[in-house]
């Protein structure tokens, strides 16, 4: 199967949390929207993902883990590939 790729650039997930480095955060993510890559931004008043609230710098990042994960399997599936089958990779979980 032949997979054409949807963006022209490697997809950009950020995470944005309420610090010093919010300003630096911002700014580089309109800089990647003008250059046409895509983004898809966790936190702030232009995230593109849903997030919980901007509660605790320090908790701040477990609550953007889950929609950016769901962004990551969803788009690895509208590509045509398995997140549970990497090719040339092999997961192994082990549970003692």
């Amino acid at each position: 199967m032949d997979r054409v790729p949807r963006y022209r650039y490697t997809p950009v997930v950020m995470m944005r949390l309420m610090d010093g480095t919010a300003a630096t955060v911002d700014a580089l993510a309109e800089e990647l929207r003008e250059q046409k890559i895509a983004l898809h931004l966790c936190g702030g008043p232009h995230g593109s993902l849903p997030w919980l609230a901007e509660d605790d710098p320090a908790t701040a990042p477990i609550t953007m883990l889950v929609p950016a994960y769901r962004m990551i399997e969803q788009t690895a599936r509208a590509s045509g590939f398995d997140p549970d089958r990497p090719p040339r990779l092999s997961k192994i979980t082990e549970t003692f």
